[in-house]
């Protein structure tokens, strides 16, 4: 059984250490009384040496501050005790034997000086293997932390089948500790005795095949009861083709019957209560109070009146797209958000949304609806098209700050009086969404840590494509400043920059936007784009990262290419992060040489070729194999997720990036798209 480390506590931050060393310097008085005993010793070293006529080599002594005046503390310290002991044993040197020079005497200074150095050499080294040792822990740390902060059961087995490593899941899943579970298969009790035999065939079989795992069984939870889960599971396989690890996820799919069933008494129960309403209102009305309150399903009422007067007023006006005004006015979704108030929520409403009481819910839907815009739009908008009800998977945010993926939906009154209170349903959906998710993104090649079964795979997207534009729009404002400031100001460069400003903010916008679709409901802009313009634009756009890192980016194009079918932004994100790369590269490499090329050329099958290269170092033979793998980076301060979702994102547009090592040194990262026409053809 491997041995198991202890996971730091989900939600905290290993804290980085000083970038001088890896270990903390003293603080305070001790620091002061620390470099006060060095500097005493190498007085009393540079006095023995001056002073006194003793025919060895005193300098060497100045080892012994050095070390001192060193002890935890960074190398720039270090560097300084060096300079200084080299220049106290020379101006020794110099006040006792110049101007006549003894061979004798200038070789113990040529010995001191080299000690001195040496000793220094060697601290510093043991400064950066402190430093380095202290970065791979802080990585094993944040690894544990990421698995244990998933909302999945992940596990790994030796190709023997014996599960070795449980994350803190294990025990919020069936409380029983993660010892027990690895014990001599104990997990094995824990599964239903009905489902323990077909488990073990399966599990057996599928190591004996080397393919994938895939299960599902019923798992005793903590409060005794059974729920049924769903197991994934993929061999890692060594360079020779050998199974040398199992690694496994487990998901907790007992919420999907619930959830199906709460919506089909959802929807009966807002079937009867319109129902009723139109054969006596007296009777309805009590009627329908018992099913609001006793039911446990989520419901309450809203004031759709004032959202009502908003859209009648923008048709009174002339608007006949209310998408597209929408699009032209960032602030009408705010305005539409306001415009909800919620005046009645029954008990279910409140425990699903972490309430205390009653009036926490009640009020603006904007306290919750903050992270579904597109939720509360769709809405506005079916209420404008005179939809007879709405309904779609939203994202909510709870009193208590958790993040609810719930089955929203709503009945329009047919009479202008019934819009003041209007009945709404929410069934939580949130743990089958999570399972779609991860079953979603297992087919796309991510199933080794299930990270695509958590909004956090999401998160980590936006970050990084975000991290881009963002730091162009601080790098074009600075620019920006400076033309402002020159005496004269530099007007034009400063209107440059401001419109590089301007385009980089609404490619942050655009890419917020995709970001926000996704998660509602996994739609792109699909439509045909123009290869050469959208190169053109986005070296435009990253002109600011091509200057600061002294690197200068071409179009090659050989041949016309063919329009594709693709979502733009997309597209676009996938060039910026290759080309940024390819910069990132070159770092190391001469200014003059900084060169990244973009090739755009035709392929036998009508395709168009798309390759980003450059002159830097090239790839490691030993990380080509794992460069697109997610989590995976050369970087020190990478997430590792770029190339994943950029593969990914070109895969749904019908091709495959691929990366390998140009001849005379560089890199190139090449994929080809089929033409929009393709299909019609």
């Amino acid at each position: 059984m491997a041995p198991r480390t202890q996971a730091a506590e989900p939600g905290h931050t290993p804290q980085r250490k000083p970038a001088g060393g890896g270990v903390q310097p003293l603080n305070g008085p001790m620091r002061i009384a620390q470099q006060a005993l060095a500097a005493f010793l190498a007085a009393c070293v540079f006095t023995l040496d001056t002073v006194t006529d003793i025919e060895i080599d005193v300098a060497v002594l100045y080892i012994v501050p050095l070390v001192v005046g060193s002890y935890r503390e960074g190398r720039a310290v270090t560097l300084v005790w060096m300079g200084a002991s080299v220049f106290l044993s020379i101006l020794s040197f110099t006040l006792t034997h110049l101007p006549t020079t003894p061979i004798t005497a200038l070789l113990r200074l040529f010995v001191a000086i080299i000690a001195i150095t040496v000793a220094s050499a060697l601290i510093v080294k043991r400064l950066v293997l402190q430093q380095t040792r202290e970065a791979l822990l802080e990585s094993r740390a944040r690894l544990q932390l990421m698995a244990d902060s998933v909302p999945q059961l992940i596990w790994q087995s030796g190709p023997d089948g014996r599960i070795d490593f449980l994350n803190k899941r294990w025990t919020a899943m069936t409380g029983g500790s993660i010892e027990e579970g690895l014990h001599e298969d104990g997990w094995l009790g824990y599964i239903h005795p009905d489902d323990t035999a077909a488990l073990v065939i399966a599990w057996d079989k599928a190591r004996a095949e080397g393919g994938e795992f895939r299960h599902q069984a019923r798992l005793r939870q903590a409060d005794g009861s059974y729920h049924w889960t769903s197991t994934v599971a993929y061999a890692f396989r060594s360079a020779d083709g050998e199974v040398i690890r199992w690694y496994g996820g487990t998901s907790d799919v007992d919420s999907e019957f619930r959830a199906n069933e709460a919506l089909r008494e959802l929807k009966d129960s807002l079937e009867r209560q319109v129902a009723e309403r139109t054969r006596e209102l007296t009777n309805s009305e009590r009627r329908y109070r018992s099913i609001f309150e006793q039911t446990h399903i989520a419901l309450f009422e809203q004031d759709l009146r004032q959202l009502r007067a908003l859209v009648e007023g923008l048709r009174a006006q002339g608007v006949a797209d209310l998408t597209a005004y929408a699009k032209s006015n960032p602030d009408f979704a705010r305005q539409c958000m306001e415009a909800i108030s919620t005046i009645a929520a029954n008990g279910a409403t409140i425990r699903l949304m972490g309430a205390r009481v009653p009036d926490d819910v009640l009020g603006s839907a904007a306290r919750f609806f903050s992270e579904a815009e597109g939720t509360i739009l769709r809405m506005a908008t079916a209420l404008f098209d005179k939809a007879p009800s709405f309904q779609e998977l939203a994202a909510l945010t709870g009193c208590d700050g958790r993040h609810i993926t719930v089955l929203f939906g709503s009945v329009f009154p047919t009479e202008e009086d019934g819009y003041a209170r209007v009945v709404a349903g929410m069934v939580d959906v949130t743990e089958r969404e999570r399972a779609h998710q991860m079953l979603h993104q297992a087919r796309e090649e991510l199933a080794k840590t299930n990270r695509a079964a958590t909004l956090g795979a999401l998160s980590a997207s936006i970050a990084h494509d975000l991290n881009q534009p963002v730091g162009a729009l601080v790098m074009d404002a600075e620019t920006g400043l400076r033309w402002l400031r020159r005496d004269p100001p530099d007007l034009a460069a400063a209107t440059r920059a401001l419109e590089r400003i301007v385009s980089n903010g609404h490619r942050a916008s655009e890419i917020v936007g995709r970001a926000r679709e996704k998660l509602v409901s996994g739609r792109r802009r699909i439509r045909s784009v123009d290869l050469p313009e959208l190169v053109e634009e986005t070296l435009g756009l990253l002109g600011g990262e091509l200057q600061a890192g002294g690197a200068t980016a071409v179009l090659i194009r050989q041949a016309p290419v063919p329009l594709v079918e693709a979502d733009r932004t997309e597209l676009q994100q996938v060039l910026v992060n290759l080309i940024i790369n390819a910069v990132q590269a070159m770092s190391e490499t001469e200014v003059a040489k900084r060169r990244v090329e973009i090739h755009l050329q035709p392929t036998a099958e009508g395709q168009a070729r798309i390759s980003v290269m450059d002159n830097g170092p090239g790839i490691a033979a030993e990380n080509l194999a794992h460069l697109f793998d997610p989590f995976f980076s050369t970087k020190v301060d990478g997430m590792g997720m770029g190339l994943a979702i950029c593969r990914s994102t070109v895969g749904a547009f019908g091709g495959r990036l691929a990366a390998e090592n140009r001849e005379g040194g560089g890199a190139v990262f090449h994929f080809a798209l089929p033409p929009a026409d393709m299909e019609a053809a």
